[in-house]
């Protein structure tokens, strides 16, 4: 029975389905920024089949707009309240 893992095998060691790729919001910009001289080159599976030849792309903003999915994740840090608290009062006391 076939999954539903993007990365599942065929019978015939063959990939059914590939992992999208990503490329970073600075990527994307140098990519629309340089247009037909930006070229975007995908080896799939390069560690099984190391003489696969590439996937090229030639301006992959123009062909591959429509297909992208932006992707936001935040990274940040939380700093408990007790604790910028007791900083506040540490510094407070070592000033003269």
């Amino acid at each position: 029975m076939q999954h539903q893992n993007p990365g599942s095998l065929a019978g015939n060691d063959e990939w059914q389905h590939r992992q999208p790729i990503r490329l970073t919001t600075n990527e994307w910009y140098k990519a629309a920024q340089l247009g037909d001289t930006y070229w975007l080159y995908v080896v799939w599976d390069p560690l099984g089949k190391p003489d696969r030849e590439p996937v090229r792309i030639r301006n992959p903003v123009k062909h591959l707009d429509h297909a992208k999915r932006e992707v936001v994740a935040a990274r940040y840090f939380d700093i408990p309240a007790d604790a910028i608290e007791s900083a506040a009062r540490t510094q407070q006391e070592a000033r003269p």
